[in-house]
C-alpha cells in the first residue's frame, strides 16, 4: 500500500520500469498512479494486441514514450489450447 505522502510514482525511482498486465482493480490503481510519475511502464495485457485501443488515460504517457505495450499472442488462436500453450512454452495448471 503506497502512503498518502508517497510521491507520484510510489517507491520507483524514475529510470525504474515497472512491468505488469494491470487487470486487476488494484493494479488498475496502481497504473493510474504510476502514470503521474516518470517511470517507464510496459503494459502486458492476456491477450492479442491487435484490436486493442490505448487506454484515455495511458494515451500521453504512450506518446511521450513512457508506456509500452507487449504481448506475445498473435490474433490467432481465438481460444488459448493445450497445444498453443505448448508452443508457446507455458504450462497448463
Amino acid at each position: 500500500m503506497m502512503a498518502p505522502t508517497t510521491p507520484p510514482g510510489g517507491c520507483a525511482t524514475p529510470v525504474s520500469p515497472v512491468i505488469s498486465g494491470f487487470h486487476s482493480p488494484i493494479e488498475q490503481e496502481c497504473l493510474r498512479i504510476l502514470l503521474r510519475g516518470a517511470q517507464p511502464i510496459v503494459i502486458c495485457p492476456a491477450r492479442t494486441l491487435d484490436a486493442m485501443r490505448i487506454p484515455t488515460e495511458c494515451r500521453a504517457a504512450f506518446a511521450a514514450g513512457r508506456v509500452l505495450f507487449l504481448s506475445p499472442f498473435s490474433h490467432k488462436p481465438k481460444r488459448v489450447t493445450r497445444d498453443y500453450k505448448k508452443t508457446m512454452g507455458c504450462r497448463m495448471n
